[in-house]
């Protein structure tokens, strides 16, 4: 799991910068945005707070589906609301502890 302190946007350390280059975050970022715009500006950091929201969407409502009360609004809120998920390209994750 990544430190807190391997990203630090206060310091100017955002998307782009070459010290992810290996991260295997950034890397399935790059993939999957290229997949889906082979123009995308991957470097700006709306494209990639966009999809870092879109992940943590997507595991709420696979955490829903898999739940007693499935994707329903009740499932679907439930499970945003007890997320634990750590998100690839963030570097505490978020948690609902």
């Amino acid at each position: 799991m990544r430190q807190p302190t391997d990203r630090s946007w206060s310091s100017g350390e955002g998307p782009g910068n070459p010290i992810y280059t290996d991260d295997p975050g950034w890397k399935a970022y790059l993939a999957d945005a290229a997949s889906v715009d082979p123009g995308a500006l991957v470097n700006n950091t709306y494209y990639e707070t966009g999809w870092m929201i879109a992940d943590m969407d997507v595991n709420v409502f696979q955490t829903a589906a898999k739940s007693s009360l499935g994707l329903s609004q009740a499932g679907i809120m439930q499970a945003a609301r007890n997320q634990n998920y750590q998100e690839p390209l963030s570097s505490t994750g978020s948690s609902g502890s």
